[in-house]
């Protein structure tokens, strides 16, 4: 699965950049266009990117969400390419005079139930973990927010304990499809969130 998406980073105002979070999950990305260079925060990584750069390969651990961060005192438009299957080719069927073709296809999803924690309250460096089952059910998908309005920045975790990304007050929902087991932790305050979980019934 992949996807194309055109997003503006707002400038920077200060010492702070402009910022676009994007929840989006993959493990290839490409920068197919942009007016000018720009920072992309991914598992925690920030790393320059500008037209025609890329991220990731095959081996490359799966993404949640994309920051794009903006420190240059104009917007900068963004066209990206993310997916979880092949990496960004450009114009491929260009040297064949291919006719663009589109495919309607009808697919049946399993069924599934979603559940949610409520809010929860996090003290400074506290931690809860999520598995990916539901009894004996399998997680499809898992979501967390961040409903602090002030301090207190929410550390997402894969099951080895390494910092996958942080989600800070106001950002928006942070969400990966997958049954792997996620730990969130408190960073700077006492965090309030909530957790979705989507599972196959």
């Amino acid at each position: 699965m992949s996807q194309q998406s055109t997003i503006i980073i707002p400038p920077a105002s200060g010492s702070n950049p402009g910022i676009i979070r994007e929840p989006v999950s993959g493990r290839y990305y490409a920068t197919i266009s942009a007016t000018s260079g720009f920072k992309l925060r991914v598992n925690s990584q920030e790393v320059d990117q500008g037209a025609g750069r890329y991220y990731g390969d095959r081996n490359t651990p799966e993404f949640g969400a994309l920051t794009f961060l903006n420190y240059s005192t104009s917007a900068v438009t963004v066209t990206y390419y993310s997916s979880f299957d092949a990496p960004y080719v450009p114009d491929p069927n260009a040297a064949i005079g291919a006719v663009n073709v589109t495919v309607n296809s009808t697919v049946t999803e399993a069924s599934s139930y979603t559940k949610g924690t409520g809010v929860q309250t996090l003290a400074d460096t506290a931690s809860n973990t999520y598995t990916g089952l539901d009894g004996s059910k399998v997680r499809k998908q898992f979501t967390v927010r961040n409903r602090s309005t002030s301090a207190g920045a929410l550390d997402i975790k894969d099951g080895s304990g390494n910092i996958m990304d942080t989600i800070n007050p106001g950002d928006p929902p942070w969400t990966h499809p997958t049954n792997g087991t996620f730990t969130v932790t408190a960073n700077g305050g006492s965090v309030d969130y909530t957790v979705g979980q989507t599972f196959y019934s």
